[in-house]
């Protein structure tokens, strides 16, 4: 069964928001992300942060700032992308749709079923509010965080009050040259 991964970055007070003011990506970091990339067929978004990502990752194909986006801007541009939402959207990017929900019971069993498809991994990309949702309903299996060398100081703050607990397992760890630190969870049974 295919799994589906929380990816985010944040700072090290926890900040997941307005990222280009704190957060620095390396082509090492990039091409990391590539390789997380090649394990993906989809990707989960937010119809907030929806259009901020299509507009950002068509532009890095034609004008990347290295080599390394360049090539993490051709597998993301690549993905099926879900864009969920309660309510119709306009879909701008290739390979984009519409996955609309009515509440979270109702989400849980349309994620069972596009886990239960044949494909590889599925990871929720973006934002806040979309993270939030799957941390406080329990609708992730793995957590891939970049936890950069900053503090933020305001922001959106990835981790809340929770109404469970559930356990994790650390699978891998990596420091970047610059300090930031690559922690790979999965979610323990």
């Amino acid at each position: 069964m295919r799994k589906i991964i929380l990816h985010a970055h944040m700072s090290l007070d926890g900040v997941v928001s307005d990222l280009p003011h704190w957060m620095k990506m390396t082509d090492d970091i990039l091409n990391d992300a590539s390789a997380f990339y090649e394990t993906l067929d989809t990707m989960l978004m937010g119809s907030r942060t929806y259009p901020q990502l299509a507009s950002y990752w068509k532009n890095a194909l034609l004008n990347p700032i290295s080599y390394a986006e360049l090539e993490l801007a051709r597998h993301i541009n690549s993905k099926k992308k879900l864009v969920l939402s309660r309510s119709a959207q306009p879909l701008v990017w290739d390979n984009s749709q519409l996955l609309q929900y009515t509440s979270p019971d109702d989400l849980r069993i349309k994620l069972d079923a596009l886990k239960a498809e044949p494909g590889e991994n599925i990871t929720v990309a973006s934002g806040a509010g979309l993270w939030h949702f799957f941390l406080e309903n329990n609708l992730f299996d793995d957590l891939l965080l970049y936890i950069h060398p900053a503090l933020a100081g305001h922001g959106e703050r990835l981790f809340t009050e929770f109404h469970w607990r559930t356990m994790l397992s650390l699978v891998r760890e990596k420091t970047y040259e610059d300090g930031t630190k690559e922690l790979y969870y999965e979610k323990l049974s």
